[in-house]
């Protein structure tokens, strides 16, 4: 009897395995170059345009977005940055709102028009913001495609917390610096660089935002674009360049619950397992369940064990390197503009020596009206004895006295007219 026991229990061990390995997503035992081969399929390469008042074009950038969706589908919905879908300009602190910018998912090669400047629609499809980071912090975008776009595929999105320290890592994208190298390159040739996990941080001069340190080489052009696990999961949005050798993805959870809100149907990991896989694996479980019960129908338990579960763990506090500033706060001036908060102190007015400077039509507005100086947890106000006053919640605030604001504060510079929001 003993030795029959321990037959059965062999069978259903091997059974048990056996479920297990078919249990396992194909794409798990799929050579990394293949992996990138049909990960290349979900990215895209996005042309951005900020446009004045006046409908002229002002500026154009390009960046990286990757595709989601169901499987199987033809997707219409794509990811980037916030700050390549409002075309910020470093160099100048400068965002265009959703009002004054035109996107495109380039399609074939990069045909821009000689006489307007913008993509040919032959080959490029037309994008629009629905859903995108107002303050830019998380920094990410949900773009929608004017059709759905055959020419790619969805990528299926892992939770970074689950992501491990030391995880191998692919950072796709089209980076200006390489693609500026040939003259010949398009839409689809997207560059793959590979590295590792460093760790998990907050970024805290970037709105708190959860992070993957990794030290996959990304450049100006990749922002927007997939780090992808061994299996082709998107498990970050690259973002940041941080110190030479390191790079910082924001976290895929930031795109799913904006997802999740909008209704947007994406896949997850695993979720490219085929149907017949989960149904041979059903079955192999079902024979162990079998064997388990004639095994030990006639006998009492000897214990019970309790349901076990993973709990989600933290993500330890991090800072930003020594030398490097990234403004935690940004400020919206009364035309719309959203103007990142520079490190020091910061003079407000319309005077042209002013970081933040107002319109000359803004007559109520002093010349140097008010400062604003980031201490880290809050932006300080100070009144600089301007001529109208500055006000917060309708009451004037005495000049020179320091006034503590925070991410969704705001305040008026002379009139009510020129309210200024901090985001």
């Amino acid at each position: 009897m003993k030795y029959v026991c321990k037959r059965l229990a062999a069978m259903v061990m091997v059974l048990i395995c056996l479920a297990a390995m078919l249990a396992i997503p194909a794409s798990a035992r799929t050579d990394l170059p293949t992996v990138i081969s049909q990960a290349k399929e979900g990215v895209v390469k996005l042309f951005v345009v900020g446009f004045s008042p006046d409908d002229t074009p002002a500026a154009a950038a390009v960046g990286s977005g990757f595709a989601v969706g169901q499987k199987g589908s033809t997707p219409e919905y794509f990811v980037t940055n916030w700050h390549v879908a409002s075309a910020y300009l470093s160099e100048y602190n400068y965002a265009f709102d959703s009002d004054h910018v035109r996107i495109w998912i380039m399609l074939d090669n990069f045909t821009i028009s000689d006489v307007t400047g913008l993509p040919s629609e032959a080959t490029s499809v037309a994008c629009s913001i629905v859903s995108i980071a107002e303050s830019g912090y998380p920094d990410y975008a949900i773009l929608r495609a004017a059709r759905p776009v055959t020419e790619c595929k969805p990528l299926p999105i892992r939770s970074s917390e689950s992501v491990k320290q030391g995880e191998t890592v692919v950072a796709l994208g089209c980076p200006a610096a390489v693609d500026d190298l040939s003259a010949n390159v398009g839409s689809h040739d997207i560059t793959a660089t590979r590295g590792t996990v460093a760790r998990h941080m907050v970024m805290s001069a970037a709105g708190n935002t959860n992070v993957l340190l990794h030290d996959a080489v990304i450049s100006g052009g990749n922002s927007g674009g997939p780090l992808i696990d061994e299996n082709g999961n998107v498990i970050g949005l690259n973002t940041y360049g941080i110190v030479d050798s390191y790079s910082c993805a924001i976290y895929s959870e930031y795109v799913t619950q904006a997802l999740d809100q909008m209704g947007i149907p994406y896949m997850t990991a695993g979720s490219s397992i085929s149907v017949v896989t989960i149904a041979a694996a059903a079955v192999a479980v079902a024979a162990v369940a079998v064997a388990i019960y004639f095994l030990l129908r006639n006998r009492k338990s000897a214990e019970k064990y309790p349901a076990g579960g993973v709990t989600p763990g933290t993500v330890p506090g991090g800072t930003v390197p020594a030398g490097v500033y990234t403004p935690s706060f940004r400020v919206q001036l009364p035309d719309g503009r959203i103007i990142p908060v520079p490190a020091g102190k910061v003079a407000v007015g319309r005077d042209p020596n002013c970081q933040i400077r107002l319109p000359e039509s803004a007559a109520a507005v002093s010349r140097r009206h008010c400062t604003l100086e980031s201490n880290g947890e809050f932006l300080i106000l100070v009144d600089e004895g301007s001529r109208n006053g500055t006000f917060i919640h309708g009451k004037r605030v005495p000049a020179g006295t320091k006034v503590a604001l925070k991410h969704g504060s705001s305040f008026c510079v002379g009139t009510s007219e020129n309210r200024i929001t901090v985001c």
